[in-house]
């Protein structure tokens, strides 16, 4: 008899933590569709490999109302 196997993960969509029940190690996926919005719910320890290193954000410094923002 094969033992039921479960993990955590995170949906990289809304942020939805819960856990996933699969039949066997056999049967395991690193993504599935988060039960929350349908995004993608990754394995939390393979979480890494599915986020992008980069980021849109722009920063903007204002060092003296007077000068123009760098």
């Amino acid at each position: 008899m094969k033992r039921p196997y479960q993990f955590k993960a995170q949906c990289l969509a809304c942020g939805h933590n819960g856990m996933v029940l699969h039949n066997s190690k056999e049967d395991y996926q690193e993504v599935t569709v988060c039960p929350k919005c349908n995004g993608a719910f990754v394995d939390i320890w393979k979480l890494p490999k599915y986020k992008s290193g980069t980021s849109n954000a722009i920063e903007i410094c204002m060092t003296n109302p007077n000068k123009p923002p760098i």
